[in-house]
């Protein structure tokens, strides 16, 4: 039934865009390899800016009153300037190296290798969080760079953009939940710069094509998944269980290369 396919394969997109846009292990690594399983259906453009707008939402739901109380009420410009540094350190040599970014997606290979760097910086997270727990330190300005040099690497297919910033912030003492709070702030002009990006290219595409229940289902599936994913995230840091994301991104990373190698 055509439908029915269509309708789960939406629910899937929107689950795994949702979840591992903010678990430590890669939406595009995993969009990649759910792509050969569950097509995209049709192929709409549009269908992916509704993905990001559900994560975005979920993202304002979680931390909007975090965002609003830091801009309005503490008035902490220099958070948001940091913020502002570590945004234009990722944004520039993405657009620089777009081209070999773009060609990375093809190659599920790549992919692999970049879900066993994954779990390698998470397992290199779960010693620092250990570390740095009960540290009072926040990022400051060449944090904010170190930061968004790692965000830039995110970029690659299988490289996790949760899991490379709050690595690299909590690299130079910063404590676990500061970590967290700064990364997903860190997210938020970066999904929102892919969601406009994705409106232009959808705009020179045409209108959009799919049914409406199947933009509705991929919204609602990313994010509900990505704000659970959001909670469960933060609870396994302050648990110290950090180290199941760095498994499991080392094999998922290795189950893609045998299936390419073997299958």
């Amino acid at each position: 039934m055509p439908f029915l396919k269509d309708l789960i394969s939406s629910l899937a997109m929107g689950i795994v865009q949702g979840a591992s846009e903010f678990l430590p292990v890669s939406s595009s690594g995993h969009l990649a390899v759910i792509g050969r399983f569950f097509p995209r259906p049709g192929n709409d453009l549009f269908y992916i800016i509704v993905l990001h707008m559900g994560t975005v939402f979920a993202v304002l739901t979680v931390f909007g009153r975090d965002i609003c109380e830091t801009a309005f009420i503490k008035k902490d410009v220099r958070f948001f300037l940091n913020l502002f540094i570590t945004t234009v350190v990722t944004v520039i040599p993405v657009l620089l190296f777009k081209d070999i970014i773009k060609n990375a997606f093809a190659s599920l290979t790549m992919v692999g290798i970049c879900l066993i760097a994954t779990g390698v910086i998470n397992l290199i997270a779960q010693t620092l969080i250990k570390k740095n727990t009960g540290s009072v330190r926040k990022p400051d300005s060449f944090d904010a760079f170190l930061i968004g040099v790692f965000q830039a690497f995110a970029a690659l297919p299988g490289v996790s953009r949760s899991g490379s910033t709050i690595m690299s912030a909590m690299i130079r003492g910063t404590a676990p939940e500061t970590a967290y709070r700064y990364s997903f702030f860190a997210a938020v002009p970066i999904i929102i710069g892919a969601f406009v990006l994705d409106l232009k290219g959808s705009s020179t595409q045409g209108a959009a094509t799919l049914p409406f229940h199947l933009y509705a289902a991929g919204f609602l599936a990313a994010f509900a998944s990505g704000y659970f994913a959001l909670k469960l995230l933060k609870r396994t840091i302050m648990s110290q269980k950090y180290h199941i994301f760095g498994i499991y991104a080392v094999c998922a990373g290795i189950a893609v290369l045998f299936s390419e190698a073997f299958l």
